[in-house]
């Protein structure tokens, strides 16, 4: 399998029915020949629509939104299969939360990550879109 820099074009359309804001997004896929292009920092995401993508990066940078938020990615190995596991865990006072997904690309295994914890109505993107409405205005 080769390189998987981006969520696809049904990964991002999922990550915004879920509440991800287009805004986050940092990359987008040129319509002319579908090659993946990154979003300028003078653009806004919802600019592309529905060609809009993420990179591990920006759905780093999206579910980090404290100190008390940790990522982190391992590679495993099951017979001749390889994968990534994506573990997020969140601090909140003296509590732990935790979840971990894998999939076969880094991106594959956040985006599963996401969708478990918006599966599980874990806050994935109202906080986070008044958050960012904020900070553009």
């Amino acid at each position: 399998m080769g390189l998987k820099r981006a969520t696809n074009s049904i990964q991002a359309q999922l990550l915004m029915e879920m509440g991800v804001p287009a805004d986050t997004a940092d990359a987008h896929y040129d319509p002319g020949n579908n090659r993946l292009l990154f979003i300028p920092r003078d653009m806004r995401g919802s600019q592309f629509g529905y060609r809009v993508a993420w990179t591990v990066d920006a759905l780093i940078d999206y579910l980090c939104d404290g100190d008390n938020v940790f990522i982190t990615f391992r590679r495993s190995t099951f017979g001749d299969d390889s994968f990534w596991i994506c573990s997020y865990v969140r601090h909140e006072d003296k509590n732990v939360f935790g979840i971990s997904k894998a999939g076969p690309s880094k991106i594959d295994a956040i985006f599963e990550v996401i969708y478990e914890l918006h599966r599980s109505k874990y806050d994935t993107g109202t906080t986070k879109k008044r958050k960012l409405r904020r900070n553009i205005r």
